[in-house]
């Protein structure tokens, strides 16, 4: 009775995911980030500051790993640009990671800082 009670006690760990591995979906991206911040640039020239974007990646071995939810962590972002964030929050919805080594959802913040090159 006493190891039915510590199993049943047990936490499970959350799910996890390389993060070198979302560092590389995030580079395959990079372009398409860039393309959002151009745009941006059109409407206002002196743009620059940080993006956070929340995002969920779900997913098991037989379909790999996809965005389930993406969203703009206003807290600890500093552009307010509508246009810009929403480019960005949409654009995750086009990464594809490898699925959580054990099956379910692990929520990623990923920093963007955004500014013109010198």
């Amino acid at each position: 009775i006493a190891e039915a009670k510590a199993r049943v006690g047990a936490t499970v760990p959350p799910p996890t995911l390389d993060k070198d591995n979302i560092r590389a979906q995030i580079e395959e991206l990079k372009p398409l980030f860039v393309e959002c911040f151009n745009r941006a640039l059109e409407r206002d020239p002196s743009l620059e500051g940080k993006v956070v974007v929340r995002f969920s990646i779900v997913g098991d071995p037989s379909v790999g790993g996809l965005v389930g939810e993406s969203k703009i962590v206003d807290e600890k972002s500093t552009l307010t640009d509508p246009a810009l964030r929403e480019c960005m929050q949409e654009t995750m919805y086009g990464a594809k990671f490898p699925p959580p080594r054990e099956g379910g959802e692990v929520e990623v913040e990923y920093p963007f800082i955004l500014r013109q090159s010198p």
